[in-house]
């Protein structure tokens, strides 16, 4: 199961109206995307006469996975170089301004250009290779004549090679979460577990064997009102084991028995910042009452995120440097059998994907 990508698209009075923008939006929709247009953001606003628009976009653009800017040159721009007037097709200064917007909030990998041959881009967008630093998908004579599928089978192609990709500007907190969750609580688990650990309720001690030792990590897809609850509900259909010592501290979680295996299973509940909190932090306000589905969104994004780093950080090179760390100055001890642990890191510690 896969989550469906969330789009928001920009274009031109002129393209919404000729049909150009809900075609495009369309096409992607049958191809399992989920689709925005950028009015929609803000035409059911309370106060939308007089709506600033710049701060809604602001807040709102974070939210999405991609932007797709319809770059049609409905302008005409005279451009003076060297003293000499050239006329060149333009796309409209509202789109221009929103790629920039896009850019910065998405990352560059994340932002789509649809625009043909015939439209100027600034300088800034290309390279000394002559390249454009965003992704073109170049809309031809008989895809303008009503033919989208196969530049939506182009823009969904792309969107899967990049959806690992972020953008340097990160509104919520999920990384950081993520790097406390695998410090605190996974290695702190795998440095002792070997040892043996102790059931909760039957006190029998437990010693996994090395190659029997299993660990699954359940993110949801949705983070909800309830999602904790029922998160506290598949724990408790679960074993408890207890070690005594582990950082100098007790720690619990939960296992269950399948055959000859361990299996510790973890369901975290601190996983995102709240949409609510992230705004509150930026001090960012926008009327956008009208709009619940950006909280849903962007908490999508933050969980994705969370995965991601997980998958950065459950390696065997970044549990060497945990080691490393907190046995600076002091020897490893021998009860700490590392090799048994990074073996389990690299070939049977899962992140599985469920809502819950």
């Amino acid at each position: 199961m896969k989550r469906k990508p969330n789009i928001v698209i920009f274009s031109s009075g002129v393209s919404q109206s000729k049909g150009l923008t809900d075609s495009i939006k369309n096409a992607l929709e049958e191809k399992g995307c989920v689709c925005c247009c950028w009015r929609d953001l803000f035409s059911s606003s309370l106060h939308k006469e007089s709506i600033a628009l710049l701060p809604m976009l602001i807040k709102k653009i974070p939210t999405f996975d991609f932007a797709l800017l319809i770059c049609e040159g409905h302008d005409t721009t005279l451009l003076i170089r060297d003293g000499v007037g050239i006329e060149m097709n333009t796309m409209r200064d509202n789109v221009l301004f929103e790629i920039g917007l896009c850019s910065v909030a998405l990352g560059p990998d994340r932002t789509i250009l649809l625009t043909d041959r015939s439209v100027r881009l600034p300088e800034d967008l290309t390279g000394i290779d002559g390249k454009v630093a965003l992704h073109e998908v170049f809309l031809t004579e008989r895809e303008k004549s009503g033919g989208y599928e196969a530049v939506a089978d182009e823009i969904v192609d792309y969107i899967a090679s990049h959806n690992k990709v972020f953008s340097p500007v990160v509104v919520g907190a999920a990384a950081s979460t993520a790097s406390g969750y695998v410090t605190n609580f996974i290695f702190r688990c795998l440095e002792r577990v070997y040892c043996g650990f102790r059931d909760k309720d039957t006190q029998e001690t437990i010693v996994p064997e090395k190659g029997k030792l299993d660990m699954e990590i359940y993110i949801p897809f949705e983070f909800g009102r309830y999602t904790s609850a029922a998160a506290r509900r598949k724990q408790s259909e679960l074993r408890t084991g207890i070690i005594e010592t582990a950082r100098r501290r007790q720690i619990e979680f939960n296992y269950t028995v399948q055959g000859d295996r361990v299996i510790i299973r973890d369901y975290p509940t601190t996983l995102v910042t709240s949409y609510n909190t992230a705004c509150t932090i930026l001090g960012i306000s926008a009327d956008d009452e009208a709009d619940p589905a950006a909280q849903t969104r962007f908490v999508a994004k933050e969980l994705d995120l969370f995965e991601s780093a997980l998958y950065s950080l459950l390696t065997q090179e970044h549990f060497e440097k945990y080691i490393t760390y907190y046995y600076e100055n002091a020897e490893v001890p021998g009860w700490l059998d590392t090799e048994a642990v990074k073996e389990l890191i690299s070939d049977r510690l899962r992140i599985c994907r469920e809502n819950y």
